[in-house]
């Protein structure tokens, strides 16, 4: 608050010293509304500053949001290429799980079939063991003996026939062991060929496993990357979004008060200069004369105020050296109201080289006037003014020392001394 207080308080001052000769409290008065209002421009060029910022920074994202689609349309392409090697991948492994449960089923059947080979062979070694004990107790002799000891015919041909039975047996049995060992070995290999190409399918299977692994990672951290992505940016663009909107808000409502508060201003300068018109019997100094051209122009501060620096050449403040001064210098505190002095066209209201913030008014005929180093506008390139119109504020932008205004007059191209066009 106090600094506000003396940032005020120093252009007051300087008004009371260069407008001694007029009423200073309605003066004062308005010196003070016009700080205030330039105070709220500035604050809305920094909020439309700050508007411009985020709806750059809401642009940006929406192009980085739109730019994402296009990387995340690449990057699922990738995961549908690398899910197409997933499916065969997982293929293969149910292929191989498949064969493997068939191997087990077989190895199984074979396991058992030779258990049962064994069995029988052993069964059959027994068998033929037996018969050798037997022929070994009894031998030739032993055989002559059974047949000669037989009681009759018959008794005889059972004999005869125990004795070919028991020796045709014998070598039968000896076939069958034969037989039966040719079956084993073969059931022996089977499975040891079998258990070695299921053996190696599993390692073939958990390879394909650890293959595919890496890859279905790979895949959700695709998903999880782009899923992150696109909720960081559209976090961000709400943010931007809602600045943006509550900036425009602010925008509207402060330019909303700077016209009431401008009309206010206005409808306050002209009571006061039409109070200054009655107190000076129509003399002119309030900047109430008409026409435009042809010689007759108001005081663009809306009377007579000293000048600085005059028409013609002086010492250039910056180089110290004698130059040609193109016009008026006419001291004033930042952001008091410059009017048009006479009526006409705008057709320029924006910064000009040295002359800094500047507006130029062509009045028809061949006249133009200037008014150089402004804070600020009223009015618009194009915008029809009349003589007395607040056209813009007193600054101290472009080639300056200080808060005055740059005042010209020119002429079909020539510059003239504006003394000779004003009361």
């Amino acid at each position: 608050m106090k600094k506000i207080c003396m940032r005020l308080f120093i252009p007051l001052l300087i008004a009371f010293i260069t407008i001694s000769s007029v009423s200073t409290t309605p003066d004062v008065e308005l010196k003070v509304e016009a700080a205030t209002l330039n105070q709220q421009k500035n604050q809305l060029g920094v909020l439309k500053d700050k508007y411009n910022d985020s709806a750059k920074k809401a642009k940006k994202v929406r192009e980085d949001l739109a730019k994402n689609k296009d990387v995340e349309k690449t990057t699922l392409q990738r995961k549908d290429e690398l899910e197409l090697e997933i499916r065969f991948l997982t293929e293969q492994i149910e292929n191989a799980k498949f064969l493997i449960a068939e191997y087990e089923a077989s190895i199984s059947e074979k396991q058992n079939e030779r258990v049962e080979l064994e069995k029988k062979r052993n069964q059959q070694i027994d068998t033929l063991g037996e018969m050798i004990r037997t022929s070994y107790m009894y031998g030739d002799e032993s055989y002559i003996d059974l047949i000669l000891g037989s009681k009759d015919i018959s008794d005889f041909l059972q004999r005869l026939d125990f004795i070919s039975y028991h020796m045709d047996y014998s070598g039968t049995l000896i076939e069958e062991i034969e037989a039966t060992a040719a079956s084993l070995d073969e059931v022996t290999a089977y499975l040891s060929t079998t258990l070695e190409a299921m053996d190696s399918l599993k390692l073939e299977l958990e390879a394909v496993k650890a293959e595919r692994e890496p890859i279905l990672a790979e895949v959700d951290a695709i998903m999880e990357e782009l899923k992150a992505d696109e909720e960081y940016m559209r976090n961000q663009l709400a943010i931007e979004e809602r600045d943006t909107a509550a900036l425009e808000k602010d925008i509207k409502a402060l330019e909303k008060q700077i016209a009431e508060k401008e009309a206010q201003l206005k409808k306050e300068e002209e009571a006061k200069k039409k109070a200054e018109g009655q107190k000076n019997n129509g003399k002119g100094d309030s900047g109430s004369k008409t026409g435009g051209g042809n010689g007759s122009l108001a005081w663009p501060l809306g009377s007579r105020k000293p000048q600085s620096s005059s028409y013609g050449y002086r010492k250039d403040p910056f180089t110290g050296k004698t130059s040609f001064h193109n016009g008026l210098d006419i001291p004033a505190p930042h952001g008091t109201h410059i009017y048009a002095a006479a009526s006409g066209t705008v057709t320029r209201a924006s910064r000009y080289d040295t002359y800094g913030e500047c507006v130029i008014i062509d009045h028809g005929g061949g006249m133009i006037t200037l008014y150089a180093h402004c804070s600020g506008y009223n009015v618009k390139v194009g915008q029809k003014v009349n003589q007395g119109d607040v056209i813009a504020y007193v600054g101290s932008t472009g080639r300056s020392t200080g808060n005055h205004l740059h005042f010209v007059v020119r002429i079909n191209g020539q510059y003239k001394d504006p003394n000779h066009y004003l009361p």
